[in-house]
C-alpha cells in the first residue's frame, strides 16, 4: 500500500510539474518568454544543449525553480515524430507544446536521465503549425548538458509508370498508394523503385494548372517551391501548388550528406516538345540513364533520402559524371547567315538573312526560317558585341512553326547583347518579374525572353537574350490595331508611346511623331508608326498626353490613367533603381480604344517595362550603384519632367504604391532569388564561352563596381536586390516613412 501511494504521489508531482512548465512557457507564470532564447530545430536533427543559470526559469509557485530551454519547429498534421532527450548529468524531463497550446509531457518514469515522447514508436501530430519542445530538469535548480533529438518517421515513396501517358509519378501516402494500385486513376504500374523519405525539408508537390500539364512535380528546394508558387498563373500552363507531400533532406551544393542517399531527377523536355512536362525522380542511376537515352534531360541530385527500398542504389559522383557528361551547351543555338556574308552596320537598313534555331531539347528538329536583320539599341550599339533587330519572312517556313522556344509566334524579335551587364541576366530577370503573377494584375503584358547562344556567319558572337519586342499584336500587347483610313475614324486607341529624351523618332513633312508636353516630357509616338498613323490620330494622342499631364500636375486627378499599372511599373523600376526610369528613356505607355472590354484598358497605362542592363547597381553615375535611396520617385535636376514623381505627391497614388508593395513583397523575394539561381545554372557554361569571346570580366566599363569572376557578378546582383528590398521595406512602411526616404 505504501508503495502504491508513493507511485501515485510521484505521478501527481509530475503532472503538477508539467502544468507549471506549460504555464511558464505560455508566459502565464514565472518569467515571461521574453527572457528565453528561442532555438530552431529541424526534423531529423540532433542538438547538444545545456541547462545553465542563464536559461529560462520556471517559478512554479511551490518554492522551487527549474531551468528549461525552448526549441521550435514547424510540422504538418499527420507527420510522425519522436523526441528523445538524454543526459549523463541531470534527470531530464520534456514538454511538447502544440500550435494550439495544448501539450504532451514526457519523462523518464524511473528517475534516470532519459525522456522520450512518445515512450515508444512515433507520435502522429494532429495539427499544422509551430511546435515547441522544452527540455528541463526534473529536480529544482539542476544544471548540466543534454542531447536532444527530433526524429521523423521514414516514409516509403513508391514510383509508378503509366504507359498510356509515358509519365512517371511518385506517392508517399499509403492510402494514395492503395488508391493508385486499385486502377481507379488509370493504368499506373509500380516500377519496383522505392526510396525512404524522412528529414528536415518538406517536399512540395505541384500539379499542372487547369490548362496542364497533366503531371506532378516535386521539389525539396524551398526557394524553387516558393518561386513556382509565386509565378503560378491559371490562365497558362504552369505548376499549381498541391500540398507538402513528405519530409526529406535537401542537398548542399548539389550533394548529400554522409549516410544519405542521393535522389536524382530527369526531365522529359515536355514544354519544348509540346507534350505534358514530366519528371522522373529515383535513387537509381540506371532509372535515370534509361530515360536520358530517350532524350530526357538529367537535372542532378534534387533531394537526399534515408535509404533505397529497392536494389541497385545510386553510386559515386564519378559514376554520375560518366553517365551524364556535360553537354556543349544547355541553351538553344541560333545560327544567322546574312546574304553573301554581308556585315550588319546599320540600325535602319536591313540585311537579308537565314536563321537556324536549334533547341537542345529537340536537337533533331531545328527550326529554319528566312528573314532579315539590322542593328538596334543606343548605348550598346557600336560596342564590340552588338544587339540586333530580327524579322522573319511571312512565308511557308514561318507558317509551319507553332512558337519560338515556347514564346508566342511572331515575326519580330530583339536580340539583346547585354554587353554592359556581366551577369547577363538583368533584362531577363526584370522582364520575367513583370510578366509573372506578382505583377500581372497591374501590367497587362510584358515581353518574354529566352537566353540563347548566337553564331553570325559561322562566327560565335556570344550569349544573347532573344526577346519579344514591344508592338501591338494579338501575340504581344493585344489592343486594337487602328486603321490608317480616314473613313474608319479610329482615333481613340490603341497607341504605344515612349518617353525618350533623345526624341529618336520620325519627324518629316506632315508627320511628326515627336512630342514635348507643356511640362517638358519628351515623348515619341511609337504605334501607329509613321507609315500608318493619320493626322487625326496624331492630334488625338498628343492632346491626350497633355491632358493627362495637366491632370497629374494641376488637377491632382487620376481619372484618365490606370493607377495600378503606374504603381506596379514604378515598383519594379524603383526596386532595380533603373537610371532611365526617371522619365528619361525606354519608359513606355499605351492606351486601348474607349470600347475595350476591360475598363482599365480604356485609360492610359504605364508599361511595358524595358531596358534593365544598366540597373540593379550596374552603373557608375547618379549614385545609382547604391543599394539604398529612392531614385524613380524624385524629380532629378537636369532630367525631363517626371510624371511618376509628381503622381507620388498624390496621397491616393502614394498609398496605392505602398499597399501594393506590401501585398507583393513575399512573392517578390521568392521570385527574384529562385530566378537568379535558375538563370545562373543555365548560363554556367555559356557565360564561359561568352567571356572567352568578349574578355571583359574584371574590365572597367560603365559600372561603379568591377568584379573578377562571373560568380561575383551574379552574387552582387543577388545581394543588391535583396538589400534593396530590405531598404524599401523601411521606406514603404508608412506614408511618413515614404515622405522622409523618397522625397
Amino acid at each position: 500500500m505504501r508503495t502504491a501511494v508513493r507511485q501515485r504521489d510521484g505521478k501527481m508531482k509530475k503532472l503538477i510539474r508539467a502544468l507549471s512548465l506549460l504555464l511558464a512557457l505560455l508566459g502565464l507564470s514565472g518569467a515571461g518568454l521574453g527572457a528565453c532564447v528561442v532555438q530552431a530545430i529541424n526534423l531529423g536533427e540532433t542538438r547538444s544543449g545545456a541547462l545553465t543559470t542563464d536559461d529560462c526559469i520556471d517559478h512554479n509557485g511551490n518554492g522551487h525553480d527549474y531551468y528549461y530551454n525552448r526549441y521550435e519547429f514547424n510540422a504538418t498534421s499527420g507527420q510522425k515524430i519522436a523526441i528523445s532527450n538524454s543526459s549523463t548529468a541531470i534527470d531530464v524531463d520534456m514538454l511538447l507544446i502544440y500550435p494550439d497550446n495544448t501539450s504532451t509531457y514526457g519523462n523518464d518514469s524511473g528517475n534516470d536521465t532519459n525522456a522520450r515522447i512518445p515512450a515508444s514508436g512515433y507520435l502522429t501530430l494532429s495539427q499544422t503549425g509551430r511546435y515547441v519542445i522544452a527540455p528541463s530538469s526534473a529536480l529544482p535548480l539542476q544544471t548540466g548538458a543534454y542531447t536532444l533529438t527530433l526524429a521523423a518517421a521514414s516514409t516509403t515513396v513508391v514510383e509508378y509508370y503509366n504507359p498510356d501517358l509515358d509519365n512517371y509519378f511518385i506517392a508517399a501516402d499509403p492510402t494514395e498508394q492503395l488508391f493508385v494500385d486499385s486502377g481507379a486513376v488509370g493504368r499506373w504500374q509500380r516500377t519496383g523503385t522505392t526510396f525512404l523519405a524522412g528529414g528536415a525539408n518538406l517536399a512540395c508537390r505541384f500539379y499542372g494548372s487547369p490548362l496542364g500539364p497533366n503531371s506532378h512535380f516535386y521539389t525539396a528546394d524551398s526557394q524553387e517551391c516558393s518561386g513556382l508558387r509565386s509565378i503560378y498563373d491559371p490562365s497558362v500552363k504552369s505548376w499549381k501548388f498541391e500540398s507538402y507531400d513528405f519530409y526529406i533532406d535537401g542537398t548542399v551544393n548539389g550533394t548529400c550528406a554522409a549516410g544519405r542517399v542521393p535522389i536524382y531527377r530527369a526531365y522529359n523536355n515536355g514544354f519544348a516538345r509540346r507534350v505534358d512536362s514530366n519528371h522522373r525522380i529515383s535513387p537509381r542511376m540506371t532509372d535515370i540513364q534509361q530515360v536520358v537515352t530517350r532524350g530526357w534531360t538529367y537535372e542532378g541530385i534534387v533531394m537526399c533520402g534515408n535509404g533505397d527500398g529497392a536494389p541497385a542504389t545510386a553510386g559515386s559522383s564519378a559514376q554520375v559524371v560518366a553517365l551524364f557528361p556535360v553537354k556543349p551547351t544547355d541553351l538553344p543555338v541560333l545560327r544567322i547567315s546574312t546574304k553573301d556574308a554581308a556585315p550588319i552596320v546599320s540600325k535602319e537598313v536591313y540585311v537579308d538573312a537565314t536563321y537556324v534555331l536549334t533547341n537542345p531539347a529537340t536537337p533533331d528538329q531545328p527550326m529554319s526560317l528566312n528573314g532579315k536583320i539590322r542593328g538596334r539599341g543606343n548605348s550598346t550599339w557600336g560596342q564590340p558585341k552588338n544587339p540586333y533587330k530580327v524579322q522573319f519572312s511571312n512565308d511557308a517556313k514561318y507558317a509551319a512553326i507553332a512558337d519560338v522556344l515556347g514564346m508566342k509566334k511572331n515575326r519580330n524579335w530583339a536580340l539583346l547583347a547585354d554587353y554592359f551587364d556581366r551577369s547577363l541576366m538583368r533584362n531577363r530577370l526584370a522582364l520575367s518579374l513583370a510578366k509573372s503573377s506578382v505583377f500581372s494584375d497591374g501590367l497587362k503584358w510584358s515581353p518574354s525572353g529566352q537566353h540563347i547562344e548566337v553564331y553570325l556567319n559561322d562566327e560565335y558572337v556570344g550569349a544573347y537574350l532573344l526577346t519579344e519586342d514591344i508592338r501591338i499584336d494579338p501575340a504581344r500587347l493585344n489592343i486594337r490595331t487602328m486603321s490608317p483610313s480616314p473613313t474608319a475614324n479610329q482615333i481613340d486607341g490603341g497607341y504605344i508611346v515612349e518617353v525618350d529624351s533623345r526624341l529618336d523618332c520620325y519627324n518629316s513633312g506632315a508627320i511628326n511623331l515627336q512630342h514635348v508636353t507643356p511640362q517638358g516630357a519628351p515623348i515619341c509616338i511609337a504605334k501607329p508608326d509613321e507609315d500608318s498613323i493619320t493626322q487625326d490620330q496624331l492630334s488625338y494622342i498628343k492632346s491626350l498626353l497633355d491632358t493627362v499631364e495637366a491632370d497629374i500636375y494641376v488637377r491632382g486627378s487620376m481619372d484618365r490613367i490606370n493607377p495600378a499599372s503606374f504603381a506596379d511599373w514604378y515598383l519594379i523600376q524603383e526596386l532595380f533603381r533603373n537610371n532611365d526610369a526617371a522619365f528619361f528613356s525606354s519608359d513606355f505607355m499605351w492606351k486601348d480604344t474607349d470600347g475595350a472590354a476591360a475598363p482599365a484598358d480604356r485609360l492610359l497605362n504605364m508599361g511595358p517595362v524595358w531596358d534593365f542592363d544598366s540597373s540593379a547597381g550596374n552603373i557608375n553615375f547618379n549614385d545609382n550603384w547604391e543599394m539604398n535611396g529612392c531614385w524613380v520617385s524624385k524629380q532629378i535636376d537636369g532630367y525631363p519632367s517626371n510624371w511618376i514623381s509628381r503622381l507620388l505627391y498624390n496621397p491616393a497614388f502614394r498609398d496605392l504604391v505602398l499597399a501594393r508593395w506590401k501585398q507583393k513583397r513575399p512573392a517578390l523575394e521568392s521570385f527574384i532569388n529562385s530566378s537568379i539561381g535558375t538563370y545562373a545554372r543555365q548560363l554556367e557554361l555559356p557565360q564561359q564561352r561568352n567571356f572567352a569571346k568578349w574578355p571583359i570580366i574584371g574590365v572597367q566599363l560603365a559600372s561603379y563596381y568591377t568584379f573578377t569572376t562571373y560568380a561575383a557578378e551574379v552574387g552582387f546582383l543577388k545581394a543588391f536586390l535583396n538589400q534593396r528590398m530590405a531598404w524599401l521595406d523601411e521606406a514603404f512602411a508608412s506614408p511618413e516613412d515614404f515622405d522622409s526616404h523618397c522625397r
